[in-house]
């Protein structure tokens, strides 16, 4: 409200439209842990997820659009061992300049949290857009492994990804001629310096059948450079990102995906090979990758080098899909296979029933008093420590889980 009435303040036609829908969700998730004292529960265990979001937009005649969505979840308060290892989506979010978030769970048995997800006064005119407040960004061309999507991306184990957490910023687009746009993001990421800050600029045109795209950035303070390409070759769609970046106490690092997408009839088929060169080269220095910043924020998943994806789609018949999708770590190797199921109940609700599977060698049964320096009798450091958890593959740390998602719009 506060927006809209500085949106009137501006010159806008006090007449406005509103338009109002939302959805409910619910997850129900079962995991199977393998063997493994230290690192795995004892036993299954399970968690169920409800999820809500109301998505208001008002748009004043003149120039002003107001985007809204509080966002709220109720989820047993049982711990999840995996963490966001393998999670629904529900409750993600973002650092936030003004703390717009809540949460309760006094009663130990139930968390319930709510956000207010977007929230952002839109200005558009002729050739240009000015977008303020709490929105989503994101950047790139990638189906599985996204370099260029670095101000707040999803992990390839979020099961809803349907809408992605708003980021407290001010976005620029301009449009030239049919094609051309540039976009500039100031997005806040945890403090006002330049090291909780992202500062982003991304453009793109087309000639012919494809689209060409640059990007440049500064990532938490690391520079960082980016080119794109969209095109197809006869019934293939072809598409690449990638980026390279500059640290200032470390060395550059390339980060680059190639893949392909196919479809005929009811069938899609889609594939990448991605390489990040920062990764570690031995599975047992996987938990070094995992105690980087930029692994901890979420702007990368990845802890190995070398990968590749694939992924099926068929439309069994018109209210039924299925899917099944292959990501590989082609240097343990492991891989992790997702399957699901889809089924339009109604007009406005449909049931998914899916999975992930790790596929890879599981760690090795590891003494907890191997873990301890017996000259201090403090655990050993990061790389050391890294080294004597028995990690043998990536994809092998990921145990078989199942869920059931329900969702209903309105």
């Amino acid at each position: 409200m506060i927006l809209l009435l500085a949106a009137v303040a501006l010159g806008a036609d006090p007449a406005v439209t509103a338009a109002v829908h939302g959805n409910a969700k619910t997850f129900f998730l079962a995991t199977f842990p393998y063997d493994n004292a230290l690192l795995m529960p004892v036993g299954p265990y399970g968690q169920g997820v409800a999820s809500g979001r109301v998505a208001i937009t008002t748009k004043a005649i003149d120039h002003f659009t107001l985007e809204l969505h509080p966002a709220f979840a109720l989820q047993s308060a049982t711990d999840n061992p995996l963490g966001e290892a393998v999670g629904t989506g529900v409750g993600l979010g973002a650092p936030e300049a003004i703390d717009l978030s809540w949460t309760n769970d006094d009663d130990g048995t139930l968390t319930m949290n709510g956000r207010i997800d977007w929230l952002s006064l839109r200005m558009n005119y002729p050739g240009i857009d000015v977008t303020l407040g709490r929105q989503p960004i994101g950047f790139g061309n990638g189906l599985f492994f996204t370099p260029m999507d670095l101000v707040n991306p999803f992990t390839v184990t979020t099961i809803d990804t349907e809408y992605r957490p708003g980021v407290d910023s001010i976005r620029v687009d301009g449009f030239m001629g049919m094609s051309g746009k540039i976009t500039g993001v100031a997005a806040y990421a945890g403090d006002w310096d330049l090291e909780g800050t992202v500062l982003a600029m991304h453009g793109q045109g087309t000639i012919g059948v494809t689209d060409f795209s640059g990007f440049v950035g500064s990532i938490h303070a690391e520079p960082v450079f980016g080119v794109g390409i969209v095109t197809s070759l006869g019934p293939v769609g072809l598409h690449s990102d990638t980026t390279v970046t500059l640290p200032v106490d470390d060395d550059a690092f390339v980060r680059s995906v190639v893949g392909a997408s196919w479809a005929q009839g009811n069938t899609n088929l889609a594939g990448e090979v991605y390489v990040q060169t920062f990764g570690a080269s031995d599975p047992d220095q996987y938990l070094v990758v995992a105690t980087l910043d930029r692994f901890a924020r979420g702007e990368v998943w990845q802890m190995g080098r070398y990968y590749a994806a694939v992924s099926l789609g068929h439309q069994i018949t018109p209210l039924i899909g299925s899917s099944l999708a292959l990501i590989a770590n082609l240097q343990d190797p492991s891989a992790m296979l997702a399957p699901n199921l889809s089924w339009s109940v109604s007009e406005n609700a449909d049931l998914s029933l899916g999975g992930y599977v790790g596929l890879g060698k599981h760690p090795d049964e590891v003494d907890p008093l191997d873990l301890i320096n017996p000259a201090t009798f403090q655990p050993w450091g990061p790389k050391k420590l890294a080294s004597r958890l028995g990690i043998r593959s990536e994809f092998g740390l990921i145990p078989v889980t199942t869920f059931l998602q329900m969702r209903a719009y309105f």
